[in-house]
């Protein structure tokens, strides 16, 4: 993987523009999108250094899965770009733009303040942004498509990447609630008509910094979570491909089992 740390060193050298960059007009297409940083500079470097360090042989968080899903993972990212930037709003602190994986530095250390490491918060986003840079290598939206076809294919590529991501042990009994209560909302979500609240709800889906309330991402984790009891079971799963995806969520009640 290729580092880019290009508008951090502008910003660390005083440049004014560190704003005119293309991430901040890919954040949400068509808007632009900059939040002036308050990190200090030298925190900034550190973190900075301390992040490409860690990037170097970097593996991800459930290999195994990795391994059953993907098949070519080590080649399909090999190339990939990864921009360390600062100013994105504060719920985007990692996410893939065309391609590319961008890191907002400022977002990041603000998670080190709750108490996590630096190496275990990276293995988690990285994993997460490393499986969507594979899904969108095996599956494309095509333009045109309809909002269903769109509401599938973002539960369907964040469930997969939240699901890779973590490696605890859950209990459906004791998250059954969370299934629930985000079923419930992509069940409404599949309901709007209106084109306006469709594009409003799309982005609503999955940027909440309150983790459990990010429904599109949470309905899709907990039914891999629930579901996939077997390796071969996940692979078939991620087989089916993303067409559809929400309606099985809907109709699979494993978790009451």
């Amino acid at each position: 993987m290729k580092v880019i740390d290009t508008q951090i060193q502008r910003y660390l050298d005083g440049e004014n523009n560190v704003s005119d960059y293309w991430v901040f007009d890919e954040i949400i297409p068509g808007e632009h999108h900059f939040s002036a940083p308050i990190l200090e500079q030298l925190q900034l470097r550190e973190l900075r250094d301390s992040i490409i360090t860690l990037l170097h042989n970097f593996t991800p968080l459930n290999i195994q899965y990795f391994d059953t899903i993907f098949k070519d993972w080590r080649e399909a990212t090999k190339d990939t770009s990864i921009e360390l930037v600062v100013g994105c709003p504060s719920v985007y602190d990692m996410m893939v733009r065309n391609g590319v994986i961008i890191i907002d530095l400022q977002n990041i250390d603000a998670y080190l303040q709750q108490g996590i490491t630096l190496s275990e918060l990276m293995q988690q986003l990285l994993t997460h942004e490393l499986a969507h840079v594979c899904i969108r290598k095996d599956y494309i939206l095509k333009e045109g498509a309809s909002f269903e076809e769109k509401v599938d294919y973002l539960v369907f590529d964040e469930g997969f990447a939240h699901f890779l991501a973590d490696n605890s042990d859950i209990d459906p009994l004791e998250y059954s609630h969370y299934y629930r209560e985000s079923t419930h909302q992509l069940c409404e979500v599949l309901k709007e008509k209106a084109e306006a609240r469709q594009n409003e709800l799309l982005i609503a889906m999955n940027t909440n910094r309150n983790y459990w309330d990010k429904f599109g991402a949470i309905s899709g984790k907990l039914f891999l979570k629930f579901s996939a009891k077997s390796d071969h079971t996940l692979q078939g799963i991620y087989a089916k491909g993303y067409r559809g995806f929400a309606r099985r969520i809907l109709a699979y009640r494993g978790y009451e089992q």
